[in-house]
């Protein structure tokens, strides 16, 4: 793992430098993939840049609010810049709120915005995978083979590498204009459903690779409740895409 490097004086953190990379790029990617969606690039970059600050804004004050005996006596660490100091899952619980907020105010027709975005959650989805990579977090199951990394004590699979191998993938099957005409689905034509298709994609390579993943979070036997929440989530968008495919036919 590689959490820090020392650059002279400057001491760089790692995942949080992948992560902020990730975002820039994502944001860039969606900006120049924009017209797949048309949705103005401007509009698609602020919804995000919403979403985003107002995530770890959101992620920061609800880590402050639970843990507050220990701020009030040091009230300058409400601005630290440690990740470790946030509460992600309800951080983008708030994100979204925030970003629907926005879309709802500027009149953005949202499976539109969805699939604009899609470039931006692809991207991310690659640096939150290499950053878990740099920082040891998200670590895999002990194994033998050639290929596992020492960490924690035991030679374990590299789940982390796993799944974003399998976001670069996902990015690259959502994306056949990137390839050839021959590849393009006409099905992505109908608003939403390149959304659909990658958050789909996404859940379905979660709740195989999950299973490599030291997780703690069983729900009974050897089923893990992100497995779980896949299944709901990957049942959910094939529902959804067969509902926006069948409206848009029907118009027709």
């Amino acid at each position: 793992m590689l959490p820090m490097v020392q650059i002279g004086s400057l001491a760089l953190q790692v995942p949080v430098f992948i992560l902020f990379l990730s975002l820039w790029l994502g944001i860039t990617l969606s900006e120049k993939k924009t017209g797949t969606s048309k949705v103005p690039a401007a509009q698609i970059t602020n919804l995000i840049i919403t979403g985003l600050l107002s995530s770890v804004i959101g992620a920061r004050l609800v880590y402050v609010i639970v843990y507050w005996d220990a701020f009030s006596r040091h009230f300058v660490d409400i601005l630290s810049f440690n990740p470790a100091m946030l509460d992600i899952q309800r951080g983008i619980l708030i994100g979204i709120l925030a970003a629907f907020i926005y879309l709802k105010k500027k009149g953005m027709p949202a499976w539109n915005t969805l699939d604009g975005s899609v470039p931006f959650l692809a991207v991310a989805a690659v640096g939150i995978d290499l950053m878990n990579l740099a920082s040891g977090n998200g670590y895999g199951t002990p194994t033998s083979l050639p290929w596992g990394i020492q960490l924690i004590g035991a030679k374990r699979h590299p789940s982390q590498l796993y799944e974003a191998l399998a976001a670069v993938m996902i990015a690259w099957l959502v994306f056949p204009a990137t390839r050839k005409k021959a590849f393009k689905i006409w099905t992505f034509e109908i608003p939403g459903v390149r959304f659909l298709i990658f958050v789909g994609l996404s859940a379905g390579a979660r709740l195989f690779l999950d299973a490599f993943r030291a997780s703690p979070g069983y729900i009974w036997g050897g089923v893990h409740s992100v497995q779980v929440a896949s299944w709901i989530i990957l049942a959910i968008c094939f529902w959804l895409n067969h509902r926006r495919k069948k409206a848009i036919l029907w118009k027709e």
